[in-house]
């Protein structure tokens, strides 16, 4: 007999989080109950989210920072070896070729970490509110 409990994970992950924050919708039981949620994930002492392995894509940010900058050295060191016409037109390419670095920089310098969590991974979730089931078992008060 399995619970199937449904919800979204909120995908703006902002640099500096180390916690994947999931709100569980319902919960689904054996017996096709559907209990409505609106409840967050919790970790074992109760804090809020979900700890997984964060990945800061550092490469990558890394990568366009020397992409730029390796760029701008080449294209500055040509201009400065040549003296002729022909360098003139180069330096509107080059002009053009720091302008499209410096956009990707911009682009990826703000890239969201990833929270990668575990196949399997348990889980906890704090029921915000009661839960009442007795529209779906027929409950009687017991006569003592």
């Amino acid at each position: 007999m399995t619970i199937k409990v449904t919800g979204e994970y909120r995908g703006d992950v902002k640099n500096g989080d180390r916690r994947l924050q999931i709100i569980w919708d319902r919960l689904i039981t054996p017996y096709d109950v559907v209990v409505q949620l609106q409840s967050p994930t919790t970790d074992r002492l109760g804090a809020s989210g979900i700890t997984g392995k964060v990945d800061n894509r550092w490469g990558l940010r890394i990568g366009s920072a020397l992409l730029v900058s390796i760029m701008s050295d080449a294209l500055n060191i040509a201009g400065k070896n040549s003296k002729s016409a022909d360098v003139i037109v180069e330096s509107d390419t080059a002009d053009t070729s720091n302008d499209i670095a410096k956009k990707i920089l911009e682009k990826n310098i703000d890239l969201s970490p990833i929270i990668y969590l575990r196949e399997g991974e348990m889980i906890n979730i704090y029921v915000a509110d009661d839960i009442d089931l007795s529209s779906v078992y027929n409950a009687r008060q017991l006569g003592y």
